[in-house]
């Protein structure tokens, strides 16, 4: 499916100029982490614009729950910034357009979030939805950031992807991989001559190998991926057919995807020093008729995640 929901983890910390360690959530100049996400929420609720990103942002408060040290709601975002023509897909005629976007319009899209930010730690967990290929990341953090530096201009805030080795050997040692697959965007001139491709090969767009494990197999491939991920340098399938189809070197992706507590889980093994878990849910998350997310039930399923994550150090 073109527009899959997916959660991303990222994490929010406060630091000195020239420092490496984080300052507590509980202190931030006196006050704390949840009080400083919650009045930047307020300022939300008047729609900002980055120019240089070309995106929007406001905070949708129908949807926004306080409760102890998780605050988690929905986000509007929308891009802006080009035209386009819009067309009814089921109309008879679908060459005549419903509606003509101008620069100046931005089709706003619903974005969940959820924060956790307790006083004893020293970074804050946020997990976003994408909706396929969009997010909100990059508007987020540029809008906290500026927040931030008005507020707290002796300080420096940082605004990371979740990088965790640690949360990866724990999901492959308590849960099942079902699933596991070689992708590669790429298709070798030699291999396109005798797939009988010669001179199509930039029209290629993608090569993958995916295996469907059994609890046997499934077992077998959660010691590969293990081993693969202590020692990197290992060659994951020996195998020089692979070669041949792009499938083996440092540009194919490796994805495994597992099930742990009934839930989902997918690692990215393209870089096991730059681990990136995140939830692939879109089988698992109820859609409302418009398939966005229903709030309580990715709301749910992120609190699941949030747990995951406090099983490990992220400090």
């Amino acid at each position: 499916m073109a527009n899959k929901i997916k959660l991303e983890v990222y994490t929010f910390g406060f630091r000195q100029p020239r420092e490496q360690e984080y300052i507590s959530l509980g202190d931030i100049e006196g006050t704390d982490f949840k009080t400083v996400f919650n009045d930047f929420l307020t300022s939300l609720k008047v729609r900002k614009k980055s120019e240089k990103l070309k995106k929007t942002l406001k905070i949708d408060d129908t949807y926004l729950n306080i409760d102890k040290d998780l605050i988690s709601g929905v986000f509007e975002s929308g891009e802006y910034g080009y035209s386009s023509d819009i067309i009814d897909v089921d109309a008879e005629d679908s060459s005549k357009p419903v509606f003509e976007k101008k620069n100046n319009h931005a089709e706003v899209l619903p974005f969940y979030f959820l924060i956790y930010a307790p006083s004893n730690r020293n970074k804050a967990i946020i997990l976003l939805q994408r909706f396929g290929g969009k997010g909100i990341n990059s508007v987020l953090g540029r809008n906290f950031e500026k927040y931030s530096k008005i507020r707290f201009p002796d300080l420096v805030l940082d605004f990371q992807q979740f990088i965790s080795k640690a949360l990866a050997n724990h999901w492959i040692e308590n849960g099942g991989i079902s699933e596991f697959s070689l992708v590669s965007h790429e298709l070798p001139s030699d291999s396109s001559d005798r797939l009988g491709l010669k001179g199509y090969e930039s029209e290629v767009k993608t090569i993958q190998l995916k295996m469907s494990a059994k609890s046997v197999f499934g077992k077998y491939l959660n010691k590969r991926v293990k081993n693969y991920i202590d020692n990197p340098n290992n060659v994951f399938f020996d195998i020089k057919e692979l070669s041949g189809f792009g499938l083996n070197g440092d540009k194919v992706k490796k994805k495994v995807q597992l099930t742990m507590d009934g839930n989902i889980r997918t690692i990215d093994l393209s870089d096991t020093g730059k681990m990136r878990p995140y939830y692939d849910i879109d089988n698992q998350v109820k859609k409302n008729a418009d398939q966005h997310p229903d709030f309580e039930s990715i709301d749910e399923i992120a609190k699941k995640l949030v747990a995951d994550l406090l099983k490990i150090d992220i400090d």
